[in-house]
C-alpha cells in the first residue's frame, strides 16, 4: 500500500514539474490568414498578404501590415500566454494577451486561432511559417 502511495506521489510531482512552458508553443513565425467577426458577419481573407506575427519569448513583432489591412500595425508588442481556470473543474482554456487585448488561444500543429469574439471582437487564424 505504501509503495502505491509513493508511486502516485512521484507521478503527481513529475506531472506538476513538467517544463513545457505554453509560451514555447506559440514562439516562432505565424502568417495571418484570415480575420473573422461573427458579430459583424464578415470575414477577411488575408492569405495573399504577408502579415507575419513573430512571437519571441515575451514580445511579438508584426510585419507586413503596411497598408493597414489589420488593426495591429507593424511593430513590437508585449504578449503573454497563460492557462485560465473556469468555474468548471473539467474546462480550462489558454489565453494569449497581445498589448492588453485578450484572446482565447487554440493551436493545432500548424494552425493557431486567437479569438476574442466573446466580446464581439475578431477571430484571427494563422498558419505556422
Amino acid at each position: 500500500m505504501i509503495k502505491k502511495i509513493i508511486f502516485a506521489l512521484i507521478v503527481v510531482v513529475f506531472i506538476a514539474c513538467n517544463n513545457n512552458s505554453p509560451t514555447l508553443d506559440v514562439q516562432g513565425k505565424w502568417k495571418l490568414m484570415k480575420v473573422e467577426n461573427a458579430f459583424a458577419q464578415q470575414s477577411i481573407d488575408l492569405s495573399s498578404k504577408n502579415i507575419i506575427f513573430d512571437f519571441g519569448s515575451s514580445e511579438v513583432t508584426v510585419t507586413g501590415n503596411n497598408s493597414g489591412d489589420y488593426y495591429i500595425n507593424n511593430g513590437n508588442y508585449p504578449y503573454s500566454l497563460q492557462l485560465q481556470n473556469s468555474l468548471s473543474t473539467t474546462f480550462q482554456s489558454m489565453t494569449l494577451i497581445i498589448n492588453g487585448t485578450q484572446y482565447l488561444y487554440l493551436k493545432t500543429e500548424n494552425e493557431m486561432t486567437l479569438d476574442n469574439g466573446y466580446v464581439d471582437g475578431d477571430k484571427l487564424t494563422f498558419s505556422r511559417q
